[in-house]
């Protein structure tokens, strides 16, 4: 009985520091995202400009149009068998066209094979497009095997007559060091390139390097002007970007209201890290008045899409009953799907609801949580600028105080293989790995209550 009252009075002390720590200001950066690359550009743009009748009616036919030239809708039979006709008598755009339907499967069962062989006709033929998404058939391994290689080869030729998106994917061949040696600078001039050609992409891109100073001197300003291109044409991460500008004052006046704009319109698209942050500012009355509905309403669709902090957040909303009804259950379920993909502030969130619903019955279990989530701060050096590293170390030494030595063990050997088995999937390209925080292309699992 003793040990079960020290217990809960602990938890009664500690679990007010801990929701304390979690309302602290802490601005955290978006998570590095594969740009949105465009690659099914070309299936719009094969063929263009025509320079025949029948290259209109391939170009009509791959964008779907449904007109002929003569304005009448055509008979889909009728038209493939038309345009086949066309390429079998070397005309490159038909070519070109009919190898892109095959790769994108329209009009046609997807055939990479047919896709190779018309694609390699056209591009044989000078057909920049053709040469384009051969590049991206060899760099994804559709149809042949992966070879960057291949791809740097087609990607350069299409690059060479002018085409943005080869330029793009040149780009970003270099941040990887794919096929050639990793070069930021390299890079950066590939994005400029496709930018300045109008590639929505490649300005967000150029833009978050500009912020970052990668391979080209930090400048807010450039950063904010990439950005807004690419967000005039309504790219959801060139959007989110812009409201950090605004939110930091970076480039900018600050200005939350601001801020608030940009993340609602890229939280309309579905961008998960723009519906979280926007649940942290209604939650926190920033730039917007404050809704604890609204909050849980944005952390719910962030949380559907997998954003592990929206996670953490919907299951303290539900332990505290802010804008939803209060239910242990539902803030158990949202912090352990939190906690299994590597948050280690959803790892303490856990412990501390067990301990307060199982701490005097089944210790060790409390006690497991809280090992994982200082092994993964100790790892990602969270633990030095975290103020709920001490809250952590306070419930450790609590918990392992009234616990026996076996229970101490038991609760160990579970953790070390939980985190054995974490890695295990992080390595099989499962879960989320904890990252330290960068600015402003990482995804960090932030600590406090702000974006």
């Amino acid at each position: 009985m003793k040990r079960r009252s020290v217990l809960l009075v602990a938890v009664a002390l500690l679990v007010p520091a801990f929701v304390h720590a979690s309302t602290t200001r802490v601005r955290s950066a978006p998570r590095a995202e594969t740009a949105h690359d465009g690659r099914h550009e070309h299936a719009r743009k094969l063929g263009s400009p025509s320079a025949s009748r029948s290259d209109r009616e391939a170009e009509d036919i791959l964008v779907g149009t449904g007109k002929n030239p003569d304005g009448a809708t055509p008979n889909e039979a009728q038209a493939l068998k038309r345009l086949r006709r066309a390429a079998a008598q070397g005309n490159v755009n038909a070519e070109a066209v009919l190898g892109a339907m095959y790769y994108l499967g329209r009009g046609v069962g997807r055939n990479y094979a047919q896709a190779l062989v018309w694609l390699r006709r056209a591009a044989a033929g000078g057909n920049v497009h053709a040469e384009a998404v051969l590049g991206a058939m060899y760099y994804r391994g559709r149809g042949v095997g992966r070879s960057y290689a291949q791809a740097l080869a087609w990607f350069r030729r299409a690059a060479v007559q002018g085409d943005p998106y080869a330029d793009l994917r040149l780009g970003m061949m270099y941040v990887n060091g794919q096929g050639v040696s990793r070069s930021d600078a390299k890079a950066a001039e590939w994005f400029r390139r496709a930018a300045r050609r109008g590639n929505v992409a490649a300005a967000d891109r150029l833009g978050g390097m500009y912020y970052l100073g990668q391979g080209v001197a930090r400048n807010y300003t450039k950063a904010r002007v990439w950005l807004r291109r690419a967000a005039a044409k309504g790219d959801p991460r060139a959007e989110l970007r812009l409201g950090l500008l605004y939110y930091r004052g970076q480039g900018v006046s600050r200005s939350d209201a601001r801020a608030a704009e940009w993340f609602r319109r890229a939280a309309a698209q579905g961008e998960p890290y723009a519906e979280y942050v926007l649940g942290l500012m209604y939650d926190t009355g920033q730039g917007v008045t404050r809704n604890y509905a609204q909050a849980a309403g944005w952390f719910r669709r962030a949380s559907m899409q997998g954003q592990t902090d929206a996670e953490y957040r919907l299951a303290e909303m539900y332990f505290l009953g802010q804008g939803v009804r209060r239910s242990y259950t539902k803030a158990v379920t949202w912090m352990r799907r939190a906690a299994v993909q590597g948050n280690p502030y959803a790892e303490i969130g856990l412990g501390v609801l067990y301990a307060r619903r199982l701490g005097p019955k089944n210790p060790v279990s409390v006690y497991k949580w809280f090992l994982i989530a200082k092994a993964i701060m100790t790892v990602t050096h969270r633990r030095r600028h975290n103020p709920r590293y001490p809250v952590l170390a306070a419930l450790l030494k609590v918990f392992s105080s009234h616990m026996t030595p076996v229970q101490i063990e038991q609760a160990r050997r579970e953790a070390n293989a939980w985190i054995a088995a974490y890695i295990v999937r992080l390595l099989h390209g499962q879960g989320v790995k904890p990252t330290r925080v960068q600015a402003p292309t990482e995804n960090v699992h932030g600590g406090g209550r702000s974006p």
